[in-house]
Formats: C-alpha cells, structure tokens, sequence
C-alpha cells in the first residue's frame, strides 16, 4: 500500500511576543499590532480600527478540558506548543502527524489588514 502524502493548506504559525512592539520599523510600531494582559488575566491582542480580542484561540487551541483552558488563556504565548514557534519541532510534528507539508499564514499578522496603509 502507498503512503499518502499529505499538504497542509491552512496553518499558522505564532509570532514573537516582541514581534510588533520592538522588530517592526520604529515608524509604524505605534499603530502595529500590540498584546496587553487585561484586568481579567487574559493577553489580548489590539491594532488600529480593531477592537481588543484574546490570542488564546492561537495559542492553546484544541488543548485541554474547559476547566484547563481558563489557566490555558491566561498564560498567553506560555500555553503555546512549541510546534507553533520553533521550526524544529513543528518539522518534528509535521512527521509525527504524517504531513508531507505546510503552507503557514502569520496568527497576529492578520490584524495587520486593519491598518490603512
């Protein structure tokens, strides 16, 4: 029997926390996307004309009980698997769950349509 050879057409990988705040150009860092902790405990993640939303959708999606999931969202990019940030292991992910490929979209990045320019 042949192996299938499998391409994943919709991942994401997780961007640095710092990314925004202190990598992108010094002009643009002001209207860039920003994380903050919220009054509750959980990272939110804002950008010009967005309203505030969680990143744990990104960062511990599809892991755990409910009752885990609220220590999950509060622990922002230290919930996150390694898989999501360090090309080597998310290689090593890629053979474990058979995938031939991926094609990866930025997580935070896509707020950055938001913004005008």
């Amino acid at each position: 029997m042949s192996q299938l050879s499998v391409v994943s057409a919709d991942s994401h990988f997780l961007e640095p926390a710092n990314l925004w705040t202190e990598r992108l150009d010094k002009r643009f860092r002001d209207r860039g996307p920003q994380c903050y902790t919220a009054d509750n405990g959980l990272v939110m993640l804002t950008g010009e004309d967005m309203a505030p939303q969680s990143i744990t959708g990104w960062c511990a999606a599809g892991r755990g009980s409910v009752e885990e999931r609220a220590v999950l969202d509060k622990m922002g990019w230290d919930a996150a698997p390694e898989e999501c940030w360090a090309p080597d292991k998310r290689l090593k992910g890629q053979d474990r769950d058979g995938m031939l490929a991926e094609i990866l979209y930025t997580s935070f990045g896509m707020v950055a349509m938001n913004i005008k320019d």
